[in-house]
């Protein structure tokens, strides 16, 4: 049984068959096959767009979303390639840059993190640890409570954490109390010191090496952040400012 091609692949070839012209009244006939395919394509070109627009054209859902960029630097590249490989920069640099560019005002990175939590009883939840720098660069205020603050980085202080807004309302039945309270993650006491906005999604856990949490689920959302301890500076000469260049 052979397949028809569709109307719409017919309609450069041969316009008598797909749209006509009334010559007495001089008005444009559409057959229905070519409005559905009319259709068809519109709803595809809208589909497309909505792609687009929410993967290169929205703007980021924070406040400085227009002073924010990425930092890679170009590797060698591999064997057997001719471009050169991206990646990410090490603890050591970001913590170099930090202390002594002039041309960044915040910079940080984040990571991922897996934890048994009580809350109160055992759960597993998928979070992120973030640079103290980056969490303030992002400029997004919890709803309840603060961000990390320089403090919660140095060595010796007590573990913070900061819960998303779904695992305050599901894990801690949206309690006020837990503010201030001290919560197990991976057998070590966190105090809670905030709850983030319900669309706070930052970083994504999209990743293959995220697992499940207790429910089950593939979280793309962090669950909970720590802040992520900075690196001891190297020793060496300072490398000084950062050259912007187009990419």
């Amino acid at each position: 049984r052979h397949r028809r091609q569709a109307p719409v692949l017919r309609l450069g070839q041969d316009r008598g068959a797909e749209l006509a012209v009334d010559g007495e009244n001089q008005a444009l006939i559409v057959f229905p096959a070519a409005l559905f395919f009319l259709a068809l394509g519109i709803a595809a070109t809208t589909a497309t767009f909505s792609v687009v627009y929410g993967v290169m054209l929205r703007p980021l859902p924070f406040p400085n979303a227009d002073r924010l960029v990425r930092i890679v630097q170009l590797l060698p590249p591999r064997q057997g390639q001719t471009e050169p490989g991206r990646g990410g920069l090490t603890p050591e640099q970001i913590t170099e840059w930090r202390a002594s560019s002039r041309t960044i005002q915040e910079i940080g990175s984040h990571g991922y993190v897996a934890a048994l939590a009580e809350l109160p009883v055992p759960v597993r939840l998928n979070g992120a640890a973030v640079s103290v720098s980056l969490f303030r660069a992002l400029g997004v205020m919890p709803d309840r409570g603060r961000i990390f603050s320089n403090d919660d980085e140095q060595p010796g202080a007590m573990p913070v954490a900061l819960l998303s807004h779904r695992t305050w309302r599901t894990r801690v039945s949206s309690s006020e109390q837990i503010l201030e309270q001290s919560i197990t993650l991976n057998d070590r006491p966190h105090r809670v010191i905030g709850v983030m906005p319900d669309y706070f999604a930052f970083p994504s856990l999209a990743s293959a090496s995220v697992g499940l949490n207790s429910e089950g689920e593939f979280t793309v959302v962090p669950e909970f952040w720590t802040p992520l301890m900075p690196a001891k500076r190297p020793s060496g000469p300072a490398t000084g400012g950062i050259t912007l260049v187009p990419a």
